[in-house]
């Protein structure tokens, strides 16, 4: 007996003095990357915050520091999580001591925030409400209308009064002079230019000027995000989510500022980010056999085909998602053939379709951003590379502007200036030029990867995110688009109020690419670790996206490449925190009649 309670003893101050040596080594880490990191130090703060208070909490100890959890799963991803943190601050870690100290305190943080906040999880997960048929039904259906018509209603306000027609930088320019002179290039979706010269030209034959087709496209964009908002929203009370979540998702989708900003951009990224969301808010609706059938069938293959074409990296992403379904369910025979019906006829229609039509592919280079940055990054560091390479690079580019052009983080002055008819001609030859180089020069290659991505999996960063204003532009024959601000005061106040989010830290977790691909990623790993497959294929379009952004972003941190991130992770976290137990046949039954 009293050996029992020596060993209790013992194990308890063993444990005692392990949470007071992780709480030591987080507050380092806290600390030292607040004052020395580029990054959001408010994103680490939090996050520090969070470990801390779940460390010492009663039901993290019911866990045993996390070791009842996840023997693997858990402290794996600790470990890639401390690796990123230190890789991403690779410039201000001076020592292998500070390495490794810092490694220590992101696993910390991270193993203790998986392991508690999975279980808290699981023992407060909020099972469905299980309401009768009719009354179910109609709140349904009285929600939607009203999530549908409160967003269209901020959102045209935000237009007409303050930023009619539209907002328009360099890119929108460039798409409308292509579609009003018949250039054909795939370099911005070409179904998306064609897109939006089918309203400038209605907006033209009613007025005779381009601002008319503007406001319609924006207008169209505002309408067709509402619904994909005010649908997901839907089926979160259709699967029976609190509605604490689901009030939570009505704020940001209805008042988030770039989901205002973005409502009357004129970028192909906002409709990419409300079809993604429309298709993993249909794809769950078939698995559970929410309302009607057709409906969700017809949203599956509208969004799927916006997210095949409306990013040219879109095709990548929903091609993974397509493997894993046909990998985890194989019963869900029609969603796998929609699935493969809309990547057979997009590949179709951007391969021998845009040939025969003249379409110009997407530059070769425009996949290459973090290669030509990679061996860029070489040549300004003075790494080793032979005579014969550097004559081969010479050829693409003048070897002597180099140091002057490479930017870290951003790739256009590098890829601009190659020749991409001579390396589309050469690729294989260049492709062994750059695996050569990098062999030799690892270091240079892995923190020029690093400066060109870490944006998407590190915090946040400081980078614009939205546009308010129209470039200037002049299109010869039709006259030029320009803005017209109804309600000048109001149009400052909503300045001063867009502003104060942007430089506000405690805003800063709302706006973090960085950060919120970390709870996707959260959410991936709890449907792992549940085995939860359809938890798993639902992160998979957003965390396809955000693959295709390591392996070829041209800018570190651009917040409208990763937005289908911001437009899925508030269904998909209230999925992963909400959700109940009830089988897919119990929702079918409930929800069998419900308008989809």
């Amino acid at each position: 007996m009293k050996e029992m309670k020596f060993y209790h003893r013992s194990n308890a101050a063993a444990m005692s003095l392990l949470y007071i040596l992780q709480t030591v080594v987080i507050l380092i880490w806290t600390i030292y990357l607040c004052i020395h990191t580029d990054s959001l130090p408010s994103i680490y703060i939090l996050c520090a915050v969070c470990s801390l208070c779940l460390l010492f909490s009663p039901d993290y100890r019911k866990t045993k520091g996390g070791l009842l959890q996840s023997r693997f799963l858990f402290p794996f991803l600790a470990v890639l999580f401390g690796f990123a943190v230190c890789a991403a601050n690779y410039q201000v870690i001076y020592s292998v001591s500070w390495f490794l100290l810092l490694w220590a305190g992101g696993f910390c943080v991270a193993n203790i925030c998986l392991n508690g906040f999975y279980y808290l999880k699981e023992k407060y997960s909020i099972k469905c409400r299980g309401k009768e048929v009719t009354p179910f039904q109609r709140t349904a259906r009285r929600l939607f209308v009203f999530c549908f018509f409160l967003i269209c209603f901020i959102n045209l306000m935000y237009l007409f009064l303050f930023r009619y027609p539209g907002c328009m930088n360099s890119d929108g320019i460039i798409q409308v002079t292509n579609g009003l002179y018949d250039i054909r290039a795939n370099h911005f979706p070409y179904v998306h230019t064609m897109l939006l010269l089918a309203f400038l030209k209605v907006g033209l034959w009613f007025s005779g000027g381009l601002n008319l087709g503007i406001t319609l496209y924006c207008c169209f964009q505002i309408l067709f995000m509402a619904l994909c908002f005010s649908w997901a929203i839907m089926t979160l009370y259709q699967r029976g989510i609190h509605r604490i979540f689901i009030a939570i998702a009505v704020i940001c989708y209805a008042f988030m500022p770039y989901n205002i900003a973005y409502s009357c951009m004129v970028w192909k990224d906002v409709l990419f980010g409300g079809s993604v969301l429309l298709f993993i808010t249909a794809l769950f609706r078939i698995y559970y056999k929410i309302g009607r059938s057709s409906v969700n069938y017809i949203f599956l293959v509208l969004g799927g085909y916006g997210f095949a074409l409306l990013r040219n990296n879109g095709w990548y992403a929903l091609l993974l998602t397509f493997l894993a379904m046909l990998l985890l369910f194989k019963k869900i025979r029609f969603a796998l053939a929609g699935v493969f019906l809309v990547l057979l006829s997009t590949w179709v229609l951007t391969h021998p379709v845009y040939a025969m039509l003249d379409v110009e592919p997407s530059e070769f280079t425009e996949s290459l951003s973090v290669p030509v940055q990679q061996i860029a990054r070489t040549i300004t560091d003075g790494g080793e590379i032979t005579q014969q390479q550097m004559e081969a690079i010479n050829e693409l580019i003048d070897v002597e502007t180099i140091p002057e052009k490479y930017s870290p983080g951003w790739s256009d002055p590098i890829k601009f200036s190659v020749n991409h008819k001579l390396l589309s001609e050469q690729g294989k030859r260049y492709f062994k030029i750059w695996l050569e180089i990098g062999l030799k020069n690892p270091g240079s290659y892995l923190k020029a990867w690093i400066d060109q991505t870490k944006g998407y999996w590190n915090g946040g960063y400081e980078f614009w995110i939205w546009y308010t204003t129209i470039d200037e532009n002049w299109f010869e024959g039709y006259g030029s688009i320009f803005q017209r601000v109804l309600f000048e005061r109001g149009a400052k106040l909503v300045d001063y109020l867009m502003n104060l989010y942007m430089k506000l830290p405690i805003f800063d977790v709302f706006r973090s690419i960085g950060f919120s691909v970390w709870l996707i990623g959260l959410c991936f790993a709890f449907s792992v670790k549940k085995k939860d497959y359809l938890g798993i294929v639902l992160t998979l379009p957003v965390i396809g996206t955000v693959l295709t952004l390591w392996v070829a972003t041209p800018v570190f941190s651009e917040f409208r490449y990763a937005y289908a991130v911001f437009t899925c992770l508030p269904f998909l976290l209230s999925l992963m925190i909400g959700n109940g137990n009830h089988s897919r046949r119990q929702i079918g039954v409930c929800s069998k009649d419900i308008y989809g």
